[in-house]
């Protein structure tokens, strides 16, 4: 995703964790660690290393999010839980609100909405525009 979407020096983790603020990885010595856990059965080491790993996961986990607003999503996931178009691609909410409405060079109506929660933009036809705007109502969702 970073590699994508953004032209940074590095795309290592520990690089970008530093970029976003989100923190560093854990230092663990180099391979030394790793000989360590394999060879040796050291308890202490397997510790260091299972608390490195937790660290990575929990970096990972931040730089993701952060990245996730800089990319086009993969998985329309509000499609994905209840079949409906209209509702924001990340987080599936249908608090969203139209930012502009426009027409296509093929004369199809089209509009950019973004989601109140998590603010992602995102872009629907008229036909599920209008489908948004009757589920609104049905359900009184400003």
């Amino acid at each position: 995703m970073a590699r994508a979407n953004l032209y940074m020096n590095s795309n290592k983790l520990d690089y970008l964790a530093g970029y976003f603020g989100i923190g560093g990885k854990t230092d663990t010595g180099g391979f030394d660690l790793w000989k360590r856990v394999c060879l040796d059965n050291d308890q202490e080491a397997l510790d260091k290393m299972i608390e490195y790993c937790e660290n990575d996961v929990v970096i990972l986990e931040g730089v993701f999010h952060k990245l996730r607003k800089l990319s086009k999503a993969n998985i329309h996931y509000g499609a994905l839980w209840d079949g409906k178009k209209f509702t924001c691609p990340e987080c599936g909410t249908a608090h969203v609100k139209m930012r502009k409405r426009y027409t296509t060079t093929t004369g199809v109506m089209r509009f950019n909405m973004k989601c109140t929660l998590c603010e992602t933009s995102y872009t629907i036809s008229g036909k599920q525009y209008q489908d948004l705007l009757n589920y609104k109502m049905l359900n009184n969702i400003k």
